[in-house]
């Protein structure tokens, strides 16, 4: 059922797949022409029994959809037997009737004849007499309602007039019409109450602004970043002189100190040993002779001295037994 469209209340184009020869063609014509004959019939000729008559339906109702004129279309034909109607069965045709864009009323056979297009199609009519009847509303019934409602309309419309009418009597004959001077005259006295009060608050606004302008002026020179620069700037320069005066304190402990570990050092300085008549033997490997035994006749020795180096060879040795 959900799937199942609704068919057009008024339709200016129907369409009609049967046989062209057959009684239910001229049914569905003659009951249209007598119930709506403004409307205007396209028929799609296709057999509609025999081996070739699912083809020619389906073929049909395609041509119809293409052609695109047709807002309902009436599928069937008249009574027979049930091989006769064997044709609505087909599923090609059943398949083309629930794809067809244009709603479909079936109309196959009699009131007692039930197909598989009757349970496909959007509406399904007892006879093709019965599908041209729901195809198209009957001309009578339409034109009463066209004059019901003409009634209605001319009825509403007077109706309305009368109102209008009326409430243009009462506004004519009010008192700002009368004298309509008294309507721009209150205007003009509300106008002049508002141009007062525009201005008053004109004056108060820019009183308020002038005021908030000044507290700003005033917390911005407090807070001028000149003045901050200023005092940053006297802030870096005390910072400046501190460091100057620290580093130069630190040199000096520096100097200082390097001048006493100076004196230290030349103090124990082996060179001031030697000046006072000392020196120092090295063998020729350089390692330095600290006795006899270290040494032996015939080696080669090197004698620093404070002022330069003596080259050696041992003649002989002595040793000092006594320590002396």
């Amino acid at each position: 059922a959900d799937k199942k469209r609704p068919l057009p209340v008024y339709p200016k184009v129907i369409g009609i797949i049967t046989s062209p020869t057959g009684a239910a063609v001229r049914d569905i014509i003659t009951t249209i022409k007598r119930r709506y004959p403004v409307a205007q019939m396209l028929v799609y000729p296709a057999l509609v029994q025999g081996e070739n008559a699912a083809p020619s339906i389906v073929s049909a109702i395609e041509k119809a959809n293409d052609d695109g004129r047709a807002e309902v279309l009436i599928v069937g034909r008249g009574g027979g037997s049930i091989e006769e109607l064997w044709a609505f069965n087909e599923e090609q045709v059943a398949l083309a009737i629930s794809a067809s864009q244009v709603p479909v009323i079936s109309a196959v056979g009699h009131e007692t004849d039930v197909t598989i297009a009757d349970f496909v199609a959007d509406m399904r009519a007892p006879t093709p007499t019965g599908a041209a009847e729901l195809a198209v509303p009957h001309i009578e019934e339409v034109v009463e309602k066209v004059v019901t409602r003409k009634t209605r309309l001319i009825r509403a419309m007077s109706e309305k007039i009368r109102r209008e009418r009326k409430r243009y009597e009462t506004v004519k004959s009010s008192y700002i019409m009368r004298n309509p001077e008294t309507l721009y005259r209150q205007q003009a006295e509300r106008l002049d109450r508002l141009t007062e009060k525009l201005v008053k608050e004109q004056a108060l606004y820019l009183k308020q602004t002038h005021i908030r302008i000044n507290e700003l002026t005033n917390r911005l020179q407090r807070s001028h970043p000149g003045k901050k620069i200023h005092e940053s700037t006297i802030e870096v320069e005390r910072l400046k002189n501190s460091l100057i005066r620290q580093m130069q304190a630190v040199f000096s402990r520096k100097e200082d100190e390097f001048k006493r570990k100076v004196s230290l050092l030349h103090a124990l300085s082996p060179l001031k040993v030697m000046e006072r008549g000392y020196s120092l033997t090295y063998t020729a490997d350089n390692q330095i002779v600290k006795s006899t035994t270290d040494v032996k006749v015939g080696e080669e020795l090197r004698v620093r001295l404070s002022d330069g180096s003596l080259y050696c060879q041992i003649q002989s040795m002595e040793e000092d037994k006594n320590g002396e």
